[in-house]
């Protein structure tokens, strides 16, 4: 994928978060190129802990999961939120595709392989 990332506001994410519910969905996956970017376009940070524990709080929600939260932008409060959480599975989709130094650095991860270690342990 190209381009740059884009992201709905919180608002936004509430109120179709809030359709869903009315509907009997009880469960929301959270996709993205990166969800450890969400908000950095929106709000100058990575809010997606925020997002998370905002979208926990609509009724009817039972399980929230994430998938593509890559390693190197993992945000230390989104474990907190993960393990603090209940609604939130405790799962993640985080792309591993290589955990060799050597390859994280020629395919530009801006992680390495202790860091990513590091994280995976911490959740």
């Amino acid at each position: 994928m190209r381009g740059l990332h884009k992201s709905k506001s919180i608002e936004d994410l509430i109120a179709e978060t809030e359709f869903l519910a009315r509907n009997n969905t009880k469960e929301l996956v959270l996709i993205a190129q990166d969800t450890t970017d969400y908000g950095k376009d929106l709000y100058n940070k990575r809010n997606i802990s925020e997002l998370v524990g905002r979208l926990s709080e609509v009724k009817g929600v039972e399980w929230i999961r994430m998938m593509y939260a890559y390693p190197s932008r993992f945000p230390e409060n989104l474990i907190d939120e993960i393990k603090n959480n209940e609604k939130v599975c405790k799962y993640i989709d985080i792309p591993l595709q290589h955990i060799s130094d050597n390859i994280l650095k020629s395919m530009r991860r801006g992680i390495t392989s202790r860091q990513t270690k590091r994280i995976i342990n911490s959740t």
